[in-house]
Protein backbone atom coordinates (compact mmCIF):
# COMPACT_ATOMS: atom_id res chain seq x y z
CA UNK A 1 0.00 0.00 0.00
CA UNK A 2 2.95 2.03 0.81
CA UNK A 3 4.48 1.53 -2.15
CA UNK A 4 1.42 2.05 -4.69
CA UNK A 5 1.02 5.69 -2.40
CA UNK A 6 4.95 6.52 -3.36
CA UNK A 7 4.35 5.23 -7.00
CA UNK A 8 0.96 7.26 -7.36
CA UNK A 9 2.81 10.58 -5.75
CA UNK A 10 5.66 10.61 -8.07
CA UNK A 11 3.56 10.30 -10.87
CA UNK A 12 1.73 12.84 -9.91
CA UNK A 13 4.72 15.15 -9.90
CA UNK A 14 6.01 14.06 -13.07
CA UNK A 15 2.54 15.34 -14.73
CA UNK A 16 2.74 18.09 -12.91
CA UNK A 17 6.47 18.78 -13.66
CA UNK A 18 5.15 17.99 -17.67
CA UNK A 19 2.25 20.22 -17.61
CA UNK A 20 4.04 23.08 -15.79
CA UNK A 21 6.56 23.37 -18.53
CA UNK A 22 3.71 23.15 -21.31
CA UNK A 23 2.19 25.67 -19.23
CA UNK A 24 5.25 27.71 -19.03
CA UNK A 25 4.81 32.03 -20.18
CA UNK A 26 7.29 32.78 -22.41
CA UNK A 27 8.01 35.77 -20.80
CA UNK A 28 8.92 33.75 -17.73
CA UNK A 29 11.50 31.64 -19.88
CA UNK A 30 12.74 34.53 -21.78
CA UNK A 31 13.68 36.20 -18.32
CA UNK A 32 15.31 33.01 -17.27
CA UNK A 33 17.46 33.15 -20.43
CA UNK A 34 17.99 36.72 -20.28
CA UNK A 35 19.37 36.22 -16.18
CA UNK A 36 21.73 33.21 -17.40
CA UNK A 37 23.04 35.54 -20.12
CA UNK A 38 23.35 38.13 -17.80
CA UNK A 39 25.14 35.98 -15.24
CA UNK A 40 27.11 34.30 -17.61
CA UNK A 41 28.47 37.69 -18.82
CA UNK A 42 29.44 38.83 -15.15
CA UNK A 43 31.74 35.95 -14.93
CA UNK A 44 33.19 36.20 -18.18
CA UNK A 45 33.92 40.24 -17.06
CA UNK A 46 35.32 38.91 -13.68
CA UNK A 47 37.89 36.87 -15.94
CA UNK A 48 38.40 39.69 -18.68
CA UNK A 49 39.56 41.66 -15.28
CA UNK A 50 41.62 39.58 -14.20
CA UNK A 51 43.85 38.78 -17.33
CA UNK A 52 43.82 43.11 -17.70
CA UNK A 53 45.07 43.45 -14.60
CA UNK A 54 48.15 40.91 -15.11
CA UNK A 55 48.62 42.77 -18.25
CA UNK A 56 49.20 45.86 -16.62
CA UNK A 57 51.21 44.52 -13.55
CA UNK A 58 53.50 43.33 -16.44
CA UNK A 59 53.42 46.48 -18.20
CA UNK A 60 54.13 48.26 -14.89
CA UNK A 61 56.99 46.38 -14.18
CA UNK A 62 58.49 46.88 -17.28
CA UNK A 63 57.92 50.31 -17.03
CA UNK A 64 60.06 50.72 -13.64
CA UNK A 65 62.54 48.74 -15.06
CA UNK A 66 62.90 50.92 -18.12
CA UNK A 67 62.80 54.24 -15.86
CA UNK A 68 65.46 52.84 -13.54
CA UNK A 69 68.00 51.48 -16.51
CA UNK A 70 67.56 55.07 -17.81
CA UNK A 71 68.16 56.87 -14.50
CA UNK A 72 70.95 54.80 -14.29
CA UNK A 73 72.43 55.92 -17.69
CA UNK A 74 71.96 59.37 -16.78
CA UNK A 75 74.18 59.33 -13.66
CA UNK A 76 77.03 57.33 -15.66
CA UNK A 77 76.59 60.01 -18.25
CA UNK A 78 76.65 62.96 -15.39
CA UNK A 79 80.12 61.28 -13.85
CA UNK A 80 81.74 60.81 -17.06
CA UNK A 81 81.09 64.43 -18.25
CA UNK A 82 82.87 65.84 -14.66
CA UNK A 83 85.41 63.48 -15.18
CA UNK A 84 88.97 65.24 -15.80
CA UNK A 85 92.32 63.87 -15.80
CA UNK A 86 95.53 67.16 -16.96
CA UNK A 87 93.16 68.96 -19.28
CA UNK A 88 90.83 66.37 -20.80
CA UNK A 89 87.41 66.68 -19.52
CA UNK A 90 84.42 63.96 -20.19
CA UNK A 91 84.77 61.49 -22.36
CA UNK A 92 88.09 63.05 -23.89
CA UNK A 93 89.29 61.69 -20.61
CA UNK A 94 89.32 58.31 -21.87
CA UNK A 95 90.54 59.67 -25.00
CA UNK A 96 93.64 60.92 -23.34
CA UNK A 97 93.98 57.70 -21.20
CA UNK A 98 93.94 55.27 -24.02
CA UNK A 99 96.59 57.49 -26.23
CA UNK A 100 99.14 57.59 -23.11
CA UNK A 101 98.34 54.30 -22.78
CA UNK A 102 99.53 53.34 -26.12
CA UNK A 103 103.23 55.63 -26.08
CA UNK A 104 103.95 53.93 -23.07
CA UNK A 105 102.37 55.96 -20.13
CA UNK A 106 103.66 55.75 -16.96
CA UNK A 107 101.05 55.92 -14.06
CA UNK A 108 103.03 58.95 -12.53
CA UNK A 109 99.75 61.18 -13.10
CA UNK A 110 98.12 59.11 -9.86
CA UNK A 111 101.40 60.18 -7.36
CA UNK A 112 101.42 63.67 -8.41
CA UNK A 113 101.57 66.00 -5.80
CA UNK A 114 97.89 67.40 -6.69
CA UNK A 115 96.71 63.67 -6.76
CA UNK A 116 96.59 63.56 -10.75
CA UNK A 117 92.30 63.45 -10.67
CA UNK A 118 90.93 66.79 -10.63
Amino acid sequence: MIIHSLFKDLIKFILVLVIGFIKIDWMEYITAITGSIIALSGIIAVFISIYTFRQNQKFIKKQQFESTFFNMMKQLEDIVSKLRIDDSVGRGAFEYLYNKKREGYSRSWISSADGGLR
